[in-house]
Order: C-alpha cells, then structure tokens, then sequence
C-alpha cells in the first residue's frame, strides 16, 4: 500500500545576484550553495523536490509547513551570503518565493531550465 503524508505548501523560491551580476561562477560557488541549501532543508524540516543553480540566481522548489519557509530560506541567504561576502568581498542577496500548488499532493509547475532533482 502507497501511503502518502502531505508535508505542506510547494513553492517556488528564486534568487538574483545584486545587479543581476553572477554568484556561481565556479563550480566551487555551486557547490558553496548546495551545501548551504541541504542545510537549510535539514535545519527547517523542508523537502527540497527540485534545484537549478545558474550563473547569476537559482530556482528551488520547496516543500514545508506553514512558518517554516521564510525561516529556512533566512538561514539559507545570509549563511550563503556570509560565506561568499567573505571569500569575495560581495554584498547580499534578494529573495522570492511564490506559491506553486493549488492543493495538497499537486505536484510543483515547471521551474525553469531543467531542475536537478534533490
């Protein structure tokens, strides 16, 4: 028997470089993010379904209960932006988030170029 649990809403978060300048240049910047990203998950409870990271933002689509989006993706920005503003001298990050699910067990729309599965 298939049982599935209904963690929450699936939204859509995205993310640009000040002034639409590239943050993941290097592959090492990628995978800078990605660390930060699996954290925020863990550390806020949330279901990550789907990633793409491009040179200058990123697409997620996150799975979470109420309350708890906003609080993982501060963590996710600033830890991410602490950690890059120290390596480049950059300065921080702006962020959306946008509801993506009509209902409970819909599936997330299309987020963009091909997202990496979690």
């Amino acid at each position: 028997m298939l049982r599935l649990e209904v963690l929450g809403a699936c939204y859509q978060v995205s993310n640009r470089g000040n002034d639409r300048r590239h943050v993941f240049r290097t592959v090492g910047a990628q995978i800078a993010f990605e660390t930060c990203l699996f954290e925020a998950c863990a550390k806020s409870g949330s279901v990550l379904h789907a990633f793409v990271i491009m040179g200058n933002h990123h697409h997620l689509v996150v799975e979470t209960s109420a309350g708890k989006l906003v609080a993982g993706m501060q963590w996710l920005q600033a830890t991410f932006a602490n950690r890059f503003n120290r390596q480049r001298g950059e300065r921080g990050l702006g962020a959306r988030h946008s509801d993506i699910q009509d209902g409970p067990g819909q599936g997330p729309h299309s987020v963009g170029d091909e997202p990496r599965r979690a």
